[in-house]
């Protein structure tokens, strides 16, 4: 099972989780949420908090936190500018300004950015990762960790519901596959050819592949001709192909 499997299973629809959990596998391998008590424990915790990833921006404006000096809103408007936002809910100009100096993001300049959800991922990560979350989920300490997030135990039970699906599911992250935008048989040619690159063999099958590669990548040409290079992710297969080629 996958992190894609962990999110189905605990009822984001397909389409959000097939979007979703590539940003959330890079995020993690990012930080350090690499086993499976701290990939189950992260999910859970974030989908609560996002109400299960459908708002990476907080409901309410914003205004509660106005003249906050404990969240660094020491200028007008910033309740409002610096309200919460991403899945774990990033709140207010210090939290801002600490996350993009992390991230190396202007993030305070920019704090819409932080919707974004490459980018949400990323700081909902390095928050785990800097409150030491990661050494909590190794000892189990799942209430410690509900605490360090949101002060309290508020939705205690939502979170454990969660976590009770993300537990029984393998949700560690992986690589991402740098072949997967091809088709499978391409794949197929790409990683037989890669492998006997790599170990200098056979010389003759690599010749019969790059034989084959080249007349696919001009018949991914010829389609670009007619029906454009975005379709079908046209350009990066050719790209491929031709460096395999020549």
């Amino acid at each position: 099972m996958t992190v894609l499997d962990a999110l189905g299973a605990a009822g984001v629809s397909g389409t959000v989780a097939q979007s979703e959990a590539p940003l959330a596998e890079r995020a993690m391998l990012e930080h350090g949420i690499e086993t499976q008590p701290r990939a189950a424990m992260f999910l859970a915790q974030v989908l609560h908090e996002s109400g299960g990833l459908r708002y990476f921006e907080e409901i309410a404006s914003g205004a509660a936190y106005e003249g906050r000096a404990d969240l660094g809103n020491v200028k007008k408007g910033d309740g409002r500018r610096f309200k919460g936002r991403g899945p774990i809910q990033l709140t207010g100009r210090a939290n801002y300004r600490w996350a993009g100096t992390a991230l190396n993001l202007p993030l305070e300049a920019q704090p819409e950015l932080a919707e974004r959800h490459d980018i949400g991922w990323r700081i909902a990560a390095l928050y785990w990762q800097h409150r030491g979350l990661n050494a909590l989920a190794d000892k189990n300490e799942f209430i410690t960790i509900t605490r360090r997030i949101n002060g309290g135990t508020n939705g205690l039970q939502q979170r454990v519901h969660y976590y009770s699906v993300t537990r029984h599911c393998d949700c560690r992250p992986h690589e991402p596959d740098p072949l997967a935008h091809l088709t499978e048989r391409e794949r197929h040619w790409c990683r037989e050819y890669d492998h006997l690159q790599r170990t200098n063999a056979d010389p003759e099958r690599r010749r019969v592949l790059r034989r084959v590669m080249r007349v696919q990548r001009k018949k991914i040409w010829r389609a670009a001709q007619d029906g454009g290079w975005d379709e079908n992710n046209r350009a990066k297969r050719y790209r491929s192909l031709r460096a395999r080629t020549g």
